[in-house]
């Protein structure tokens, strides 16, 4: 048990490393703040993706798409392709994380020309 804990907290720090590295990315002016939410979204995806991994994917897609300049930057799409591995290989089946990503990409198709993005 001790030993999944520090490789979640490993997990954590390589996926939220993006948020403090590439700063001059930022498409926003949000602030620290953002950066702070950032950080615990993830900490709370990674925290509950061994037991529910669809979840932990489920929100950080919603983040990214919810939020699109903000979430849906280099320092976001580490996370998701981390989520995106992990749910495919803590799952038994496969079809509901091909669900999840297909609503998401048409819900993005969808939302990206209303917002701007």
């Amino acid at each position: 048990m001790r030993r999944e804990r520090i490789a979640d907290l490993v997990l954590w720090l390589f996926i939220s490393a993006p948020l403090l590295l590439l700063p001059a990315d930022w498409p926003w002016a949000g602030g620290w703040w953002a950066v702070v939410l950032g950080g615990v979204a993830l900490a709370v995806c990674t925290a509950v993706a061994r037991r529910r991994p669809l979840l932990s994917l489920a929100t950080v897609l919603v983040l990214s798409l919810a939020v699109p300049p903000h979430f849906f930057t280099p320092g976001f799409t580490l996370a998701l392709a981390a989520f995106g591995y992990l749910t495919g290989r803590r799952m038994e089946h496969a079809r509901p994380a091909l669900a999840v990503f297909a609503g998401m990409a048409a819900l993005g198709a969808v939302a990206a020309p209303l917002l701007g993005g």
